[in-house]
C-alpha cells in the first residue's frame, strides 16, 4: 500500500526534527566542554593568593605580616572583610565569597565559574518578554568569548577580578530577568529582594547599572501604567541601599588619598579623562564594528517583519547586542 504525500512529508519533518535535536544537542556538549576547559586553566595570581590566606591586610590579633594560611575561622574572615571595608574598599560581599571559595579546592571554584557563564549566556537570552531560544543563547555565549583578549585574561582568568565584575553581573541579569517578571509569588518576593540587595552591593560599576537600569524601568512604568509595583520598587530600594554601602564605604577614600593627582579633579575631568580608554574597554577595535553592523542589519529586519515569532527573535538579537 502506497504512503500518501502527507505521510512522506511528515515522515521526513520527523526525522528532521530529530536530526536536528541531535545536532543542537552535540552543539550544546561541545560548548560547554569548552567553557569548562577554558575555566580549567584557571592560576591563582598574587591576589587570589593574598585573599584565600588572609595575608592581604592585617587581623587585629595577628602580627603584620604573619603568613595565616588557610587555618583560619569565620571569625578571622569577618575581621579581615571589617578592616577591608575601613580601609580599603566596600567589596565586601564579593570578598566574602571569594574568601570562602578560595579556601576550598580550587577545582570547585572553577566549575562554578563555568556554571555561571552558562547561566548568564541563559538569562541574556531570555531577557524580559522575549521567548526563550537555543540560537539566542548561543549568540549570547559567542558574543562573551569575542571579548578583547587583555580583557578576558584580568576580568575572567583572574580570580580576584573575575568575583568583582563577572559574578557580580551574572547576579544583576538574574535579578533584572526577574525585575520583568508579570507575576510574582511568595518565594519569588523574598529571594529577589535579597538578591537585589547583595548585587547591589557587589562592586560600585555593577551595582550602578542595576540601580540606574531598575530606577528607569520604575519611572517608564508609572508613566505609562500609573501605578508601581511594590515588590519591584522594595527591590530598587534594597538595591540601591547596598550600593550605598559599598559606594560609601570609608575604604574608599584612603584608596582615592593614595592616588591623590587623579581624584583632584572634578568628577566631570575624571569622566573625560577615562572617557575613551573606557569606551574601547567594552568595544574594542575588534568587536565594536562587528556588534554594529549586525545591530543595524537585524534593525531593518526587524523593521520589516511581520511574524510575530521572527520579530520577537530579532528583537532578542539586538538586547543582546546592546
Amino acid at each position: 500500500m502506497k504512503k500518501s504525500r502527507w505521510g512522506e512529508k511528515k515522515n521526513f519533518i520527523e526525522v528532521m526534527s530529530k536530526q536536528s535535536y541531535f545536532g543542537k544537542g552535540l552543539i550544546t556538549i561541545l560548548i560547554l566542554l569548552f567553557i569548562l576547559v577554558q575555566n580549567w586553566y584557571i592560576v591563582l595570581s598574587f591576589d587570589d593568593f593574598a585573599y584565600a590566606t588572609l595575608s592581604y591586610f592585617p587581623i587585629q590579633g595577628i602580627p603584620d605580616g604573619y603568613y595565616v594560611g588557610r587555618e583560619y575561622n569565620i571569625v578571622d574572615i569577618i575581621k579581615f572583610i571589617v578592616w577591608s571595608y575601613f580601609n580599603w574598599g566596600g567589596r565586601i560581599v564579593c570578598y566574602f565569597v571569594e574568601i570562602l571559595l578560595l579556601r576550598s579546592p580550587l577545582i570547585i571554584t572553577k566549575i562554578l565559574q563555568a556554571i555561571l557563564v552558562i547561566l548568564w549566556g541563559i538569562y541574556i537570552s531570555s531577557f524580559g518578554k522575549i521567548k526563550k531560544s537555543w540560537w539566542l543563547w548561543i549568540l549570547s555565549i559567542g558574543i562573551f568569548y569575542m571579548m578583547d583578549l587583555s580583557i578576558f585574561r584580568d576580568g575572567v582568568m583572574w580570580l580576584s577580578a573575575s568575583f568583582g565584575y563577572l559574578w557580580p553581573s551574572v547576579l544583576v541579569v538574574i535579578m533584572l530577568n526577574w525585575f520583568c517578571l508579570e507575576s510574582w509569588n511568595c518565594k519569588h518576593k523574598m529571594w529577589y529582594v535579597v538578591g537585589m540587595f547583595l548585587a547591589g552591593c557587589s562592586s560600585e560599576y555593577v551595582g550602578l547599572f542595576l540601580c540606574a537600569v531598575s530606577f528607569l524601568y520604575t519611572c517608564i512604568s508609572f508613566l505609562f501604567n500609573h501605578k508601581i509595583d511594590r515588590t519591584r520598587l522594595l527591590g530598587m530600594i534594597f538595591a540601591i541601599i547596598g550600593y550605598a554601602i559599598v559606594f560609601f564605604a570609608p575604604g574608599n577614600q584612603v584608596r582615592m588619598e593614595s592616588n591623590s593627582e587623579f581624584y583632584s579633579l572634578s568628577l566631570v575631568d575624571r569622566m573625560i579623562t577615562r572617557a575613551g580608554d573606557q569606551f574601547w574597554i567594552i568595544f574594542h577595535e575588534q568587536l565594536f564594528p562587528l556588534v554594529i553592523v549586525l545591530h543595524i542589519s537585524f534593525l531593518i529586519l526587524t523593521s520589516r517583519i511581520r511574524k510575530k515569532k521572527l520579530y520577537s527573535f530579532l528583537t532578542g538579537i539586538q538586547c543582546i547586542l546592546l
